[in-house]
């Protein structure tokens, strides 16, 4: 039990974790890189305590998933930017939400999901390290915000920013308006599209990707 690798990969779910629990945790991973599972309706003060801005830059990987939509929009906001060890996130909703672009823009960031999250689709967010992106929408709104489905344009400019990806999911999050002729990274080894709301507005995709 005196291994620090033993004390880097912290789960969350329930009632969530005693403070002074979380202070032994966190010596005891001395100074390697930790872990973080945030899983839905655990204490937010205590979780938050874990997002402290003393503790992220330690942070190589981050989910949060299932929590109710303001406590979710609490956690997230804590992640300040640019944080420098950060490798992974994962972020999922039931709710729709917003996610503020400065909490995925870290450069060192490698593997991005997020799943109900409405983004900037700006590639000056997406960094051109990032290796494996993921996005999901669980099923169609008539009143669903435009921020949640790009343009061509928009989809067209995020792909030619990420030099660096190889893995590539999207989920019922398709480009609409003028179509325009989309081409993936020469890197990508794999492209996964699926739709269970959005069929015709992925096959227009298709018919437009190189």
């Amino acid at each position: 039990m005196s291994d620090p690798h033993l004390w880097t990969h912290l789960h969350w779910e329930g009632d969530g974790l005693p403070t002074s629990l979380g202070v032994e945790i966190y010596r005891r991973s001395k100074g390697f890189p930790l872990n973080f599972h945030l899983y839905g309706y655990c204490s937010v003060p205590e979780m938050s305590t874990w997002l402290h801005t003393s503790v992220l830059p330690r942070v190589a990987s981050i989910e949060i998933s299932d929590f109710p939509g303001r406590d979710f929009d609490k956690l997230v906001n804590r992640l300040r930017p640019g944080l420098p060890g950060l490798k992974e996130l994962r972020l999922e909703t039931e709710d729709l939400r917003t996610v503020p672009s400065h909490v995925y823009e870290s450069a060192s960031l490698t593997h991005l999901g997020l799943f109900n999250c409405s983004i900037a689709w700006d590639p000056l967010v997406f960094s051109r390290h990032l290796t494996h992106l993921q996005l999901s929408l669980l099923g169609r709104d008539e009143e669903l915000p435009n921020s949640f489905q790009p343009s061509f344009m928009q989809l067209r400019s995020v792909l030619l920013s990420m030099t660096s990806l190889r893995k590539l999911h999207l989920y019922n999050i398709f480009p609409v308006g003028s179509a325009l002729p989309l081409t993936l990274p020469s890197v990508c080894q794999l492209a996964k599209f699926e739709a269970t709301d959005y069929q015709m507005e992925c096959l227009r995709m298709l018919a437009n990707l190189a």
